[in-house]
This record gives C-alpha cells, sequence and structure tokens, in this order.
C-alpha cells in the first residue's frame, strides 16, 4: 500500500476518534485539570464579572450612611448589704425587715434596658448631634416617618431594640459580679456616647426611684409604727407612775395584780419601741444602699471609628462571591455545551429553566417559543 493510499485511512480513523471522544469525556470522571482549562479560557469573562459585582457593591456601600458604636460598662452592686449585718448582729427579732441585696441575672438588665419604658424616655431625650444639625429630640435623629405620631414611636421603639445591645462580661470567680455593657449605635459619634450613657443614668434613676420605694415605703411605715409605740409606751409609764403615786403601800392582792399588769404593759411596749427602733435604723441603711446600687465603671465616649458600613470587606466578600458565582456560570455552560442530547439531566435542567423563564416573565416566553 503506498503513502498516498494510507493517509486517507489516518485521516478517516483520527476522524471516529474525535467523533467518540465525547461519549467517551461522559462516561469518564470530570478531571481537574479539564476544569482548570475550562476556568483558565474563560479568565477574561471571570474578571470582568467580579469587577462588575464588586463596582456595584462598592457603589451601593458608598451610599449608606455611616453609622457609630459606643459602649459604657457598668456594675450592679451584689454583695450583702450593711443592712443584712446590721440585722444579724441585732438578733432574730430585727431580721423582720432585714433585706439582701438581689444577685440580679444580667438578663434582668438586658430586658429592663430595652423595655418600653427606658426607651420612650431615650426618645424624649434631647442630645447634641452636630453631625445632624444640632440639639435634637432622639427620635428625630432615626428619621423615621408615619402618618400619626404614635406609629412613629412604634416604629422608633422597633428600631432602637435593634442598635441597644447589653451583653455581660463573665468573672472567673462566680462570687464576682457580672460587668454589664451597653452598647449603642447611631448616625452620630456624640449622639451614641450620649445616649448610652443617659440609658445608664436612667437605669440608675428607676433603681434610686422605683426599686428604692420599697426600702422608702417600709422606713415610711416602720416610722409611723415606732411613733404609735413610742405613744403607747409614754402612755404605759404614765399609768404605772400615777399607779405607783396613788398606792404608796400595796396591800391587797388587788392592787398587786394591777402592779404587775402594768409593769407587764411597760416592758412590752419598751420591747415593741427598741425592736422598732433598731428596723428604723437598718431600714434608712437599705434606703441609702438601693440609691448606690449601679456603679459605672467606663462612661461611654464618642468613638473615632465608624462601625458599620464596612466598605472594604463588604466589597472584598461580594468579589470572592462573584469568582465562585463566575465560575459556576462558566463550568456550567460548559457542561451544556459538551453533553449530547440524550443527557436527561441536561434535558431536565433546560426543561426547568424554561419554567423559570416562563414564571419570571408571566408567560412571555412560552408564547414566543409557540
Amino acid at each position: 500500500m503506498t503513502r498516498l493510499e494510507q493517509e486517507p485511512q489516518v485521516q478517516q480513523t483520527q476522524h471516529q476518534s474525535e467523533e467518540q471522544l465525547p461519549a467517551e469525556q461522559m462516561d469518564e470522571p470530570v478531571r481537574l485539570l479539564r476544569i482548570v482549562n475550562v476556568l483558565i479560557r474563560a479568565r477574561w469573562f471571570i474578571a470582568i464579572f467580579t469587577l462588575l459585582a464588586a463596582g456595584a457593591t462598592a457603589g451601593y456601600v458608598m451610599t449608606l450612611s455611616p453609622s457609630y458604636t459606643a459602649t459604657t460598662k457598668f456594675m450592679p452592686s451584689q454583695s450583702k448589704s450593711a443592712s443584712t449585718r446590721m440585722g444579724a448582729i441585732a438578733g432574730s427579732a430585727a431580721q423582720v425587715t432585714d433585706v439582701v441585696v438581689e444577685n440580679t441575672a444580667p438578663e434582668y438588665y438586658t430586658e429592663l434596658l430595652t423595655s418600653r419604658a427606658f426607651l420612650e424616655a431615650l426618645l424624649k431625650m434631647t442630645f447634641d448631634a452636630p453631625q445632624q444639625g444640632g440639639k435634637m429630640r432622639f427620635i428625630d435623629t432615626l428619621g423615621i416617618d408615619a402618618p400619626t405620631e404614635f406609629e412613629r414611636q412604634e416604629r422608633a421603639i422597633a428600631a432602637l431594640r435593634l442598635i441597644v445591645k447589653v451583653d455581660s462580661v463573665k468573672m472567673t470567680s462566680e462570687a464576682a459580679p457580672p460587668i454589664l455593657m451597653l452598647t449603642m449605635t447611631a448616625a452620630d459619634p456624640q449622639l451614641a456616647a450620649q445616649s448610652a450613657n443617659a440609658l445608664v443614668d436612667e437605669l440608675i434613676r428607676y433603681n434610686r426611684e422605683v426599686r428604692g420605694s420599697k426600702a422608702r415605703d417600709n422606713r415610711t411605715f416602720i416610722e409611723r409604727q415606732l411613733a404609735d409605740a413610742t405613744k403607747a409606751l409614754r402612755d404605759a409609764e404614765k399609768a404605772l407612775s400615777e399607779f405607783n403615786r396613788l398606792n404608796r403601800k400595796i396591800a391587797t392582792p388587788d392592787l398587786k395584780a394591777d402592779q404587775e399588769r402594768l409593769e407587764r404593759a411597760v416592758t412590752v411596749q419598751a420591747e415593741v419601741f427598741i425592736t422598732l427602733t433598731k428596723q428604723l435604723e437598718i431600714a434608712r441603711i437599705q434606703e441609702q444602699e438601693d440609691q448606690v446600687s449601679i456603679e459605672v465603671l467606663e462612661p461611654a465616649v464618642a468613638p473615632l471609628q465608624r462601625s458599620a458600613p464596612r466598605r472594604t470587606q463588604t466589597v472584598l466578600i461580594a468579589a470572592i462571591l462573584a469568582v465562585f458565582v463566575a465560575c459556576g456560570l462558566v463550568l456550567l455552560r460548559d457542561r451544556l455545551r459538551s453533553g449530547d442530547g440524550s443527557d436527561p439531566d441536561i434535558e431536565d435542567f433546560k426543561l426547568n429553566m424554561r419554567a423559570v423563564a416562563r414564571e419570571v416573565t408571566f408567560g412571555l416566553v412560552g408564547r414566543s417559543a409557540k
């Protein structure tokens, strides 16, 4: 066989092997090198897609208003009160009004600082916000519009609950009280610091006026009881003194019984007077303790750096996600082109995409195809 006769046979063999190659590749596992080659061929598409996504994200992030977060630290008093120690020294009779400063959980302060009463009080306060035009109420700094003032306030409270955070720092010793951190986010750094400090001040006022009202009421009640006991003791002493003056010589059993009855009355009233006097001193100490139950460790100061938006980080994350999406699109396109029409997965994918297109275009794609 001559060389001219062999060349057509070689070309025919190469042509048959090229036709069989796609079918063989469908049966073989996808190789990593083939994926790398596909991605390298589409490198410009991936690069342009990533740049467009990063640019769009950067443009969107630049339109967002910056926000600042200020933090203040405080510690609730959890030590055993002086009134408790004094009550223990005074004896069991003085334990009636003994009050121990409760070990309040951090969750209590979280719920309290984000409660409606505290947030409504904050919304009505006036702060200095230089970046927003000067002094204004906190509700006006949020920029919330609503048809009615009630709806505006409700939206403002919902927004505040998203920007007011209370966290606790756990100490190594279980006996040590926790340190609580209150963070406030606002569009102005000074506003963030002032509002955080105002919330803690409101908490101190609440402990002094609301929670301390129990100690005040208890002290007032004991003072009234002590006044009545003092009057009763004086009356009993006066009755005994008058009896002794009129009956210098007690010669009958009846007079002796009357004298003992008056002496018992004086003894009882004296014990009541002593007990109430001890309780009054304990109540006064307890009232003073409730006024200083919150200790501010670190007041909030205006932050120098914004907390959001984190533009560089956001753009980098968007670029990384765009790379993965672009690579996925390139591999999907290559898979659709390299597969034949008999692959059921490809046919199913095309049918699903047509169905999605009809749903998105409300059936226009299906009508135009017909």
